[in-house]
């Protein structure tokens, strides 16, 4: 849109089709009037403002953004001013160009939506995940961390995310035997980016430097895109040593009682 007004009045003295258009009123209605004959009150007055700043300005006075009142409902305008300036340098027109930026401006507000959704549904997220009872570990396909929860790090006895790309280092992994030694390369998480799942998977960790040794049981899967490309894998972690104790100690209770000359008849 572009339009061209008078210095002292602010009527408009020359206007485009695209100002016709925009402003949903011919350059006969336009012409002779100003901003005050079709806009609000506080629209006018911000409008007639910046007229008057770039009549006194020697530079272009540029409106980022404002809003006005059309037939189609509310629009967005990015708009530049300059003064017209005869040779003694006064003032003979406010010359404008005005861009419409409803659909930027309407996307920009769709995304801040959308981004503060996201921010909330990211925190829910965190919540349960911290309140689950197994340890959940993410990792990218390039097998970078990208999440690991709170019982994750109690199992795994720390806090520190960077532990956990080299935590096979800090571990001794074993079968669930206890001595036979677990291949890095098969661990569920590193398995799953290869497209293979790992289901109720029990393993002996012992922590190289506190020496505590641990049951768990890991579940490997994998996630992909659209594509059906594999971009992330994801392992659950559950801690199953206080459970194996209690199986073990009911276990000879059980046979004590069974083999025993006490036995009840």
């Amino acid at each position: 849109m572009i339009f061209v007004k008078d210095p002292v009045h602010l009527r408009f003295v020359r206007v485009n089709k695209a100002a016709e258009v925009l402003l949903g009123l011919d350059r006969k209605t336009l012409i002779g009037k100003s901003d005050y004959d079709f806009f609000p009150q506080q629209q006018a007055d911000f409008f007639a403002m910046k007229d008057r700043e770039a009549l006194k300005s020697p530079a272009i006075v540029d409106i980022a953004e404002e809003q006005i009142d059309s037939p189609t409902g509310k629009r967005w305008l990015h708009t530049k001013k300059i003064a017209l300036k005869n040779s003694a340098d006064a003032p003979l027109y406010c010359l404008g160009i005005s861009e419409d930026i409803t659909q930027l401006k309407l996307k920009e507000e769709e995304r801040t939506k959308i981004e503060k959704q996201l921010r909330a549904n990211e925190h829910q997220l965190s919540l349960i995940l911290d309140n689950i009872g197994e340890g959940v570990i993410v990792t990218n396909n390039r097998q970078e961390i990208v999440l690991v929860n709170q019982m994750a790090q109690d199992i795994f006895e720390t806090n520190e995310d960077g532990y956990f790309a080299d935590w096979t280092k800090l571990f001794f992994v074993y079968h669930s035997d206890g001595t036979t030694v677990f291949p890095a390369q098969q661990l569920p998480i590193v398995y799953s980016l290869s497209g293979k799942e790992t289901d109720e998977l029990e393993l002996v960790i012992i922590n190289k430097v506190s020496r505590t040794k641990k049951l768990i049981k890991v579940n490997g899967r994998f996630i992909t895109d659209e594509k059906n490309d594999i971009i992330a894998a994801v392992a659950t972690i559950k801690d199953i040593t206080h459970q194996k104790e209690m199986e073990e100690k009911y276990r000879k209770l059980i046979g004590y009682g069974r083999g025993s000359k006490d036995e009840i008849q």
